[in-house]
């Protein structure tokens, strides 16, 4: 088994250095998705899965968003899924407004050296979002060239990719990037019960 490696922006570097390397591939349809909405209580969280779907096996990848309206929801935690859990190189970085997830899933020769394809979707992180603000939602969508992966910003801002076939597959090579939305509820009025007391909102 793979032991799982934080190592910051240097992996990033390599799998971008890798993104360009090996012959001409042809692709077929790969995206970067998140559910179009989630609910939530204001005041309580609720996981969001960022999914790949993807026809090809994936040897790598980035993944950036922005919360449009960090103040109606934020993100308070991303951890990585199941799908990434075996890779060499896996570094996230996170505040209140953006995510960023970047993968490199070989780096020493040994198996396994990509995601294997799967169009139904894998997910490759879950993102937790905080409930802020009552009665708004916040759209939350994919960004390129907005955020790096080492804390405060110091290294090259990254976008948005998939590695098939040691080639890069962005936007402007047909990665589809579909942003979800996070809606915040009120709590409905009645009573609750928390253990051996009643509460009324």
């Amino acid at each position: 088994m793979k032991q799982k490696r934080f190592l910051g922006i240097y992996c990033l570097g390599v799998l971008l250095a890798v993104a360009f390397v090996g012959s001409p591939v042809i692709w077929g349809a790969n995206d970067l998705s998140l559910p179009a909405n989630s609910n939530v209580f204001v005041g309580r969280s609720v996981d969001v899965d960022l999914t790949l779907n993807h026809d090809d096996d994936v040897q790598g990848l980035v993944a950036v968003g922005d919360v449009i309206d960090p103040s109606s929801a934020a993100i308070s935690n991303v951890v990585a899924g199941p799908a990434v859990a075996a890779a060499d190189s896996l570094v996230i970085n996170l505040d209140s407004d953006f995510f960023l997830v970047g993968v490199v899933m070989d780096l020493d020769g040994t198996e396994p050296s990509f995601i294997p394809a799967n169009p139904a979707g894998d997910v490759v992180a879950t993102i937790t979002f905080q409930g802020l603000t009552a009665l708004t939602q916040t759209d939350v969508v994919f960004v390129d060239g907005a955020h790096s992966a080492d804390v405060g910003g110091i290294g090259p801002a990254l976008d948005n990719i998939v590695v098939v076939g040691g080639m890069s597959i962005g936007a402007g090579e047909g990665l589809g990037l579909t942003g979800g939305r996070v809606t915040v509820l009120d709590v409905p009025a009645g009573v609750y019960r928390v253990g051996s007391a009643t509460l009324a909102p």
